[in-house]
């Protein structure tokens, strides 16, 4: 969160547009946004998937870019 100036207080959506800009490959910007956007998740998950997989080039630690895999699990609560 550091990186990308945010604490853990921010919302989701404030989260992944800061991530984006800041961390995620240029090539994969737009898919990353995309598809793990609020509004595509909330339209997902009342089709009833529950799980979203992205595949990006993001910055890590080092500033260096690599690749990263991120699932996400809708749950109703």
């Amino acid at each position: 969160l550091k990186l990308v100036d945010l604490n853990t207080n921010c919302s989701y959506s404030e989260f992944l547009l800061r991530w984006t800009k800041k961390c995620v490959h240029p090539d994969d910007k737009n898919k990353f946004y995309q598809e793990l956007h609020p509004h595509r998740l909330k339209k997902l998950f009342e089709q009833g998937i529950t799980e979203v997989y992205c595949e990006y080039r993001s910055l890590n630690a080092t500033q260096k870019q690599g690749w990263v895999s991120t699932t996400i699990h809708l749950l109703h609560v």
